[in-house]
């Protein structure tokens, strides 16, 4: 009844409805990612304390940025609904090999990145494809359209491809190689997720198409959730990186801080023999003493606390449990780790962990979750004055993540427990220490 020509001006009448309305929310969730990866990016290069292996984080970020800024152009200048929907970024492609390469340099810092060029041909290759695309459009739309749809269903399945090799890659390299690098371990994991996330929402959107089933904004919401995701990597790296860490370097003033001393029985005193705990930590301020409380209670320290028996092992043996214990926890920082039990630290010092339990209770008269969160407040105290002495802003939340606490009450708790002082208290102290020194 109706001619073609009416049939094809409601299309094109329902595509800017459309496109008007429902992507308008992944235009806003684009322009924060874009936001969010320049403000990453900037946070990272200007913290003084990133290592080399940060330089490959922040080309990563700035992948991210380039690529939610791309397509923040499309979205807003772009009419053509082909070019919109079909035109892949091949930035993607970096994602998997960035990463991979920041895993290898935290691995063995004298790696060289470049190197491993060839990670990166599937990016190049992209690239070559997409521009391509870009000059034929230019020239003819038909001959465009034909040579963008090409490009699309090569790149599409070549990237869920990389999208999936390249992170199961990289976390088992880092399962691997990065025990002893706990922090670094935990945020490639977490990046690991994220690509792997994106990988599988494409693979289930593009079963949906596959059946036709697929309609615009169903596309659209796909695309929603993948830039979410890349928001969300951001927002990791900005969580482990941009607080300063001190360097294992900085563990050099040795103080002596007396152990815990428990009431024991007479008949056991021939047995067991309480010596001073030698921890590898800079001076307090004169005004701030540390307390040793006995009454240290908590559900998770009772857990692990065994009543003193009769030791299997002589006190010597005991010494060098305990003198490779603290020698590894100072070389590797594993008590950053906030999963880490018994069994794991027993693994990665390489000793039985009934031998550990026995040296810990035994030895040094502590439980492992105290003698554990003891050298977390250590660390804790270390980074205050490490940061306070070259004027930078320390939040104590992300410190008590970054020194192993699930909780920062429990941080507060532990560190006042120890100190006699509270986070803030004991920042305004220092402040106030080296505000009288200038």
């Amino acid at each position: 009844m109706f001619g073609t020509g009416f049939h094809q001006d409601n299309i094109v009448i329902t595509l800017f409805l459309y496109f008007s309305n429902t992507s308008t929310h992944m235009i806003y969730v684009i322009a924060i990612g874009t936001f969010q990866a320049f403000t990453a990016v900037l946070l990272l290069w200007t913290n003084r304390l990133k290592s080399k292996a940060d330089a490959l984080l922040i080309l990563l970020l700035l992948c991210i940025a380039a690529h939610l800024a791309t397509k923040f152009y499309i979205y807003t200048v772009v009419s053509d609904a082909h070019i919109r929907l079909q035109m892949n970024t091949f930035i993607g492609f970096c994602y998997g090999p960035l990463l991979y390469l920041y895993t290898l340099k935290n691995k063995d810092e004298s790696f060289i990145p470049a190197s491993r060029w060839y990670v990166f041909i599937p990016f190049i290759l992209g690239a070559i494809g997409y521009l391509t695309v870009v000059c034929v459009l230019e020239f003819s739309l038909q001959a465009g359209y034909a040579a963008l749809l090409v490009y699309n269903q090569i790149s599409t399945w070549t990237m869920l491809a990389a999208g999936a090799f390249f992170p199961m890659l990289t976390l088992r390299v880092a399962r691997k190689n990065l025990r002893n690098k706990p922090q670094e371990l935990q945020l490639i994991e977490w990046i690991s997720y994220c690509l792997l996330a994106i990988t599988v929402v494409s693979l289930i959107f593009q079963g949906i198409n596959a059946l036709h089933l697929l309609g615009y904004q169903d596309q659209i919401f796909c695309r929603d959730i993948i830039y979410s995701i890349l928001l969300v990597v951001c927002f990791i790296i900005i969580r482990y990186k941009y607080v300063a860490v001190v360097p294992p370097a900085m563990y050099v003033e040795t103080v002596v801080i007396p152990a815990i001393q428990e009431e024991i029985p007479a008949e056991k005193a021939n047995v067991i023999d309480i010596p001073e705990a030698v921890m590898e930590i800079e001076p307090l301020p004169a005004h701030v003493a540390i307390v040793q409380d006995s009454a240290i209670d908590d559900e998770d320290i009772s857990a692990q606390s065994s009543p003193v028996r009769r030791t299997q092992l002589s006190i010597t043996e005991h010494r060098e449990i305990m003198d490779k214990l603290e020698q590894h926890l100072q070389r590797t920082r594993i008590f950053t780790d906030a999963d880490l039990n018994m069994d794991k630290l027993a693994g990665s010092v390489g000793i039985s962990k009934y031998h550990l339990s026995e040296a810990l209770n035994s030895y040094a008269s502590k439980s492992f979750y105290q003698f554990i969160n003891e050298m977390r407040i250590e660390r804790a105290i270390q980074q205050m004055q490490f940061m306070s002495s070259r004027a930078l802003p320390v939040n104590v939340l992300t410190l008590a993540f970054d020194c192993g606490f699930k909780a920062k009450s429990s941080f507060n708790q532990y560190f006042k427990k120890i100190t006699g002082l509270t986070p803030t208290a004991y920042l305004r102290s220092v402040a106030e220490m080296r505000t009288e020194t200038l």
